[in-house]
């Protein structure tokens, strides 16, 4: 799986949910700095992307930044109010 989402990300590098699932992958395998990078990627091509900002949520947690997991879930709350 995560071989065919590189491929597909350098076919269609501006496809969001591509990278956004590369990242979910990447998590699964336990490499964090690749997976953060990834899902980054993901929502700089689509700032409201709810299910991306969600995984980056966990993943800073994970990696010890609680202020940055905190400050993303405010970020997706407020995101999920907007109409």
């Amino acid at each position: 799986a995560q071989r065919l989402c590189i491929e597909q990300a350098k076919l269609h590098p501006l496809e969001p949910e591509v990278h956004r699932l590369l990242g979910i992958i990447l998590v699964a395998r336990g490499a964090l700095k690749e997976a953060e990078a990834a899902l980054r990627r993901a929502l700089y091509l689509a700032p409201g992307d709810d299910e991306a900002l969600g995984h980056l949520a966990l993943l800073a947690e994970r990696v010890g930044h609680p202020e940055q997991a905190a400050a993303l879930r405010r970020r997706r709350g407020a995101q999920q109010e907007s109409p």
